[in-house]
């Protein structure tokens, strides 16, 4: 998701300064590495080690490492990046960061959808984009929209999640992303 919205933000039209192609491009593969490859190549060893039991990790128990592991290597590509994104890019990655602490935290005695706080982070973005900068991305935000109801759709459909920790984590991801542009 995350580098779904690195890619929006690029697409939207906004002014994140004068980076060059390749600096876009530079900032897109670090994005894509820290927040989805390297978490990834994660799984295969929580398996091998016996820290997890399957790839969909149903319980608390299971969830609570793969999230920490996951935060810290969120938090170190931020850090690695954050002298020099700019601004509507900053802002998406620290609400990156927030939202995936809070689905951290959140963990420890609930489980909520990750993947919806992931794609409710997508809306977010493109409303405060929208809204903060004034461009019209009225049809990113349907689609993100049309998305994020078939995913959670299929969330509860597989049972991964009940109804309740697919609106929660929509909303959550949504007001997260919104209230870090609003702050700014």
């Amino acid at each position: 998701m995350t580098s779904f919205g690195i890619l929006l933000i690029y697409l939207s039209g906004v002014n994140i300064g004068s980076l060059t192609f390749e600096q876009k491009r530079a900032i897109f593969l670090i994005v894509f590495s820290g927040t989805f490859l390297l978490p990834l190549c994660l799984i295969p060893l929580l398996l091998l080690f016996r820290m997890v039991s399957s790839v969909h990790m149903n319980t608390l128990k299971e969830r609570v490492l793969p999230l920490f592991f996951t935060l810290i290597v969120y938090l170190f590509t931020f850090r690695l990046m954050s002298g020099f994104l700019p601004g509507a890019l900053y802002l998406f990655m620290t609400g990156v960061i927030i939202s995936v602490g809070l689905v951290f935290a959140v963990s420890f005695f609930w489980k909520i959808s990750a993947h919806m706080v992931g794609v409710g982070g997508l809306a977010g973005l493109l409303i405060s984009l929208s809204f903060f900068f004034s461009v019209n991305l009225a049809a990113y935000i349907m689609l993100v929209l049309i998305a994020a109801g078939l995913l959670g759709f299929s969330r509860i459909e597989l049972k991964a999640h009940s109804p309740s920790q697919v609106y929660t984590g929509f909303l959550s991801g949504t007001a997260v992303m919104i209230m870090v542009f609003y702050l700014s």
